[in-house]
């Protein structure tokens, strides 16, 4: 038994399957990037992993409350996974991530990023964060 407000209701023409990664990823998007980073309307991200169950929830929700959101990817097809979201992609094989949004912000960087990659990207994410922006590991 759980409470009401701990519960939601599962979507028409959602199975129970499907219906329990749905908080997961919402869940999981939410608490990091927008309550530990405070994303909100007006400010660009980068989020790592752009095609991944967590990228894809933060690309849609970007796009749902008008956040400019820049997403990496290692292929052509998933970069125009990114773009059928509503974001920015990067293909990271091709492009040096960094450089790519020093380009695209016009030097200024990201308000925030969500790299649930990790590990070898640190110094990179750093350089791409505008000043006084936020990196959710």
């Amino acid at each position: 038994v759980v409470a009401a407000t701990q519960s939601l209701p599962i979507p028409d023409g959602v199975d129970m399957i499907q219906a329990a990664a749905i908080p997961e990823t919402f869940f999981t998007v939410w608490a990091n990037l927008f309550e530990l980073g405070r994303a909100r309307k007006g400010c660009t991200v980068l989020i790592h992993g752009g095609t991944s169950g967590i990228g894809t929830t933060a690309l849609m929700l970007c796009k749902a409350l008008g956040i400019k959101a820049f997403a990496t990817a290692g292929s052509q097809e998933k970069c125009d996974r990114i773009r059928a979201l509503g974001g920015e992609a990067i293909h990271y094989r091709e492009v040096d991530f960094a450089q790519e949004i020093a380009r695209q912000t016009h030097e200024k960087g990201v308000d925030v990023i969500l790299d649930i990659m990790g590990g070898s990207y640190f110094e990179s994410n750093v350089a791409s964060l505008a000043r006084r922006g936020r990196l959710v590991i």
